[in-house]
């Protein structure tokens, strides 16, 4: 087989599963049927299904959207792939026939793109002030901690203030308890030196 021929047979491949997931996502998304071969990129009037591409993607996809679904590459169909169903949608065509008045859609509005994005800013606003909550909880435990830890500091300049202070005060107390031993001993040896003088007097008299 030529290169070209596998060329074409994969390509051919690739845009045959392009077509059944497309049917596949239409008929989940609006629980309309429509046949592989007759799925559009770019549809009629008169289809029942449109494409609505997710914000800031339209200039993008536009350029995929405005060919027909035979026209595009391999890298193409297998980006159409998939991005069905994230990067855009299938929307009821509202400009289509009144057949449409037959048609219930399978997709609930909370799986449409907008109610998508509005469900994440409702999420990120419920984030947002939980963080908020967090981190001012966070402040506090913090100012806490810091006010636990100066009072004890203060409480350990007491401590060791009051220890110095009783060390002086027990030196103080070495300090005199050795002047009283001292003068205990002076009085020990002047009071025989005083009795025997006092004695002498009295033989003298």
């Amino acid at each position: 087989m030529s290169i070209a021929r596998r060329s074409n047979l994969e390509r051919r491949r690739a845009r045959d599963l392009c077509r059944e997931t497309f049917s596949k996502h239409i008929y989940q998304k609006l629980g309309i049927e429509v046949h592989p071969s007759d799925v559009r990129t770019n549809p009629k009037r008169k289809d029942p299904y449109s494409w609505r591409v997710l914000c800031g993607k339209e200039e993008f996809f536009s350029q995929i959207f405005s060919k027909n679904l035979s026209e595009h590459s391999i890298g193409t169909y297998r980006l159409l792939i998939d991005e069905v169903g994230k990067t855009f949608e299938a929307v009821i065509n509202t400009n289509a026939s009144d057949c449409l008045s037959a048609l219930t859609p399978l997709s609930t509005p909370e799986s449409s793109f907008t109610a998508l994005i509005d469900h994440l800013k409702l999420n990120n606003d419920d984030l947002a002030f939980q963080l908020h909550q967090a981190t001012a909880e966070l402040d506090m435990e913090s100012k806490r901690r810091q006010l636990a830890e100066e009072d004890n500091q203060r409480l350990k300049d007491r401590q060791r203030w009051l220890e110095e202070q009783l060390q002086e005060s027990q030196n103080l107390v070495l300090h005199f308890q050795g002047i009283v031993s001292s003068l205990f001993a002076v009085a020990d040896t002047a009071l025989p030196a005083l009795e025997e003088i006092r004695q002498r007097a009295c033989v003298t008299e």
